[in-house]
């Protein structure tokens, strides 16, 4: 909304900002987070390992002895490695939740390891290592890829060497998931082993739809980035009107309205969310479009709705939000998260634009700056909305042009998007209506967008004398 009073409410920005708790991506077209282990710790990713010996570590280096190979890393300083064996059976894990964008992905890794099986006692079963896809936060495997299965008597392999792995996550790619790499010790103290895992990269082609009414152009290197972008109208005639439009296409149980942030987190639910914001205006009332009529253009009926959710990037910051115990987040550091955005209008097509409107509007952090406060690492998405209506606007402006909103957003690190989309404003149609008596000549007005009143849901028009 703009600077104005409406019904008595201030509204300090030209936006609404609306934020709870993804895509090209950071690193690249990479989706994991810290893939080479370069934090020097399992930051990003959950482990287990086999209880009575403990193993599972980062490392630059090192050999548990036994003749078996060295580690040493493929990329950068560091590497996963763990000894391969365990004084009990059990299973050795680390994992990471994921967001696969729409399009074709590839998993790659490198892994090298080693065992000997002539110490302690007979393997009669082989030791596996296998990535293994689950539902994002967990569950029952959805596919196994099979990566290592040593033999069983007492055999000897010092070294595999590296080995470099291309699996197809295809089948994958529009969904949110874990990635277990498991490494599978079915017998205890049946002899020395070594592995190391490095360099994992879930290398995305994604898929990106934008509206060709928005254009986006990234700023330095942000970690996230805005996706699904819409133009709508609904009802503006106070605060209270417009919370309840932009609340329409994400509505309860996944998101509910919270004083500090409009309609913040409701219910949690998995990502994706690059197109929950163009499906929830699919289903509700409101129409899309880019051309409305002056009676969509003020605050006596409905307002023109700018839209676009802003997720996560590939490769993205690990943790907690309001949605999930762990996943990719936009972290808490990087807000207060500011718009500024400017409107300016053209009489047509082609003419030059002049200014109409402009405000700010900051997203904050998703911990105790807000009341209710949250307590969670950051946010998995949110959205933005901008209303426009006429009374924002120079008195005397004519309401029928094109308007052009430019929106500059940048987190605390200066990084971001320029984001600029455009709509029109044209005049009423007018027609003749006929009755059942004949010809009456009355002037008509079709509903471009927005919500309809009771008699355009059955005709699409309405009339007046």
């Amino acid at each position: 909304m703009s600077r104005s009073n409406i019904a008595g409410f201030r509204v300090s920005c030209v936006l609404i900002v609306l934020a709870f708790g993804l895509s090209p991506c950071a690193d690249g077209d990479n989706v994991i987070h810290n893939g080479s282990f370069e934090t020097g710790n399992f930051t990003g990713w959950m482990t287990e390992d086999i209880p009575n010996r403990p193993n599972l570590n980062v490392r630059s280096g090192g050999t548990p002895g036994f003749g078996l190979f060295t580690g040493a890393p493929t990329d950068g300083t560091f590497f996963a490695s763990h000894n391969f064996d365990g004084s009990v059976a059990g299973l050795i894990r680390f994992g990471q939740d994921v967001v696969i964008p729409r399009g074709t992905a590839t998993l790659d890794f490198d892994w090298r390891a080693g065992w000997d099986f002539r110490f302690g006692g007979t393997v009669t079963e082989p030791r596996t290592f296998n990535v293994n896809v689950e539902p994002f936060g967990g569950g029952a495997t959805l596919h196994s890829f099979s990566i290592l299965t040593t033999g069983v008597g007492p055999q000897v392999n010092l070294d595999t060497g590296v080995q470099s792995e291309s699996l197809d996550m295809n089948a994958f790619t529009g969904q949110a998931v874990r990635l277990n790499f498991d490494a599978l010790v079915p017998q205890a103290l049946t002899g020395p082993g070594h592995m190391l895992v490095d360099h994992i990269r879930l290398n995305s082609n994604p898929v990106i739809d934008i509206n060709p009414a928005f254009s986006v152009q990234e700023v330095g290197s942000p970690s996230w980035q805005p996706v699904d972008f819409h133009t709508t109208s609904g009802p503006g005639t106070s605060f209270e009107a417009f919370l309840d439009t932009i609340h329409l296409p994400l509505p309860e149980p996944n998101h509910r309205l919270h004083p500090d942030l409009g309609v913040g987190p409701g219910d949690p639910h998995d990502p994706l969310y690059d197109q929950e914001l163009g499906q929830g205006l699919a289903n509700s009332v409101l129409v899309e479009t880019t051309t409305f009529t002056p009676d969509q253009f003020t605050l006596t009926n409905d307002v023109v709705v700018t839209m676009f959710m802003v997720v996560p990037r590939g490769g993205a910051p690990i943790g907690s939000s309001p949605d999930f115990a762990s996943g990719p987040i936009i972290p808490n550091s990087l807000f207060p998260i500011v718009a500024d955005v400017t409107i300016e209008r053209a009489d047509a097509t082609g003419e030059p634009f002049l200014p109409f409107d402009s405000g700010q509007s900051v997203v904050p952090p998703l911990d105790g700056s807000i009341d209710p406060p949250l307590s969670v690492d950051g946010h998995s998405h949110f959205p933005l909305f901008g209303g426009d209506a006429l009374e924002f606007g120079p008195a005397g402006t004519n309401p029928v042009g094109v308007y052009r909103r430019t929106w500059n957003v940048r987190d605390q690190q200066g990084h971001g998007w320029d984001i600029v989309t455009a709509y029109e404003v044209v005049p009423e149609p007018a027609a003749v209506c006929f009755s059942g008596f004949g010809a009456l000549s009355l002037l008509c007005r079709r509903r471009r967008g927005g919500i309809p009143t009771a008699r355009s849901r059955r005709t699409g028009w309405f009339c007046e004398s």
